[in-house]
């Protein structure tokens, strides 16, 4: 295998394994740093996890980018930072837009790190606190529980409408290659 397919091979094996296999060392390791309780414990193995489908989306679309553009734009007079910033970096966009709505979808649904890391109300994520709002009043409420999720759905759906757009060229522009 080149360099490059091996590299692809180990985010994805990195992406394999599942959250609930990995707590107990993530919690150990929170505890020893003093993390508990702290956006940081959230933070971290958030953008951790997110990676992986951060990476593979961005190599796709990237390698859907003609080369040819920033060697025109160097014959043009361009350094190879000018041709990054002026061409390369407006046209990855979409690409950069879609793989940050994956990121913020995963983490924003995420409940077992948020449950295990963040006990505090402050320092809480939606999904746990409806579980803790949900438990508070006795007995499964369903109009209160409904409530909440439909208020935790709101900034998703404000996000995706607003990016649309480039969520859907982003992830169909590295599937073809033309």
């Amino acid at each position: 295998l080149q360099s490059r397919g091996v590299i692809s091979l180990l985010i994805i094996a990195a992406s394999i394994f599942p959250v609930v296999s990995l707590i107990v060392p993530l919690y150990q390791a929170m505890l020893a740093l003093g993390w508990l309780n702290t956006y940081a414990a959230l933070i971290i193995p958030y953008a951790a996890f997110s990676l992986p489908i951060s990476i593979l989306t961005l190599s796709a679309f990237f390698q859907g980018i003609p080369p040819e553009l920033e060697d025109a734009a160097m014959v043009d007079g361009c350094s190879r930072f000018g041709a990054l910033w002026r061409i390369i970096v407006p046209l990855s966009a979409p690409g950069v837009a879609a793989a940050a709505i994956l990121a913020f979808v995963n983490s924003w649904n995420e409940f077992l790190l948020a449950l295990t890391f963040a006990r505090s109300p402050s320092v809480k994520t939606i999904p746990p606190a409806i579980v803790d709002f949900q438990s508070q009043f006795g007995g499964f409420q369903w109009e209160v529980v409904s409530a909440a999720i439909i208020v935790a759905i709101i900034p998703v759906v404000v996000i995706i409408l607003v990016f649309q757009q480039k969520i859907i060229s982003g992830l169909t522009s590295g599937s073809v290659k033309g």
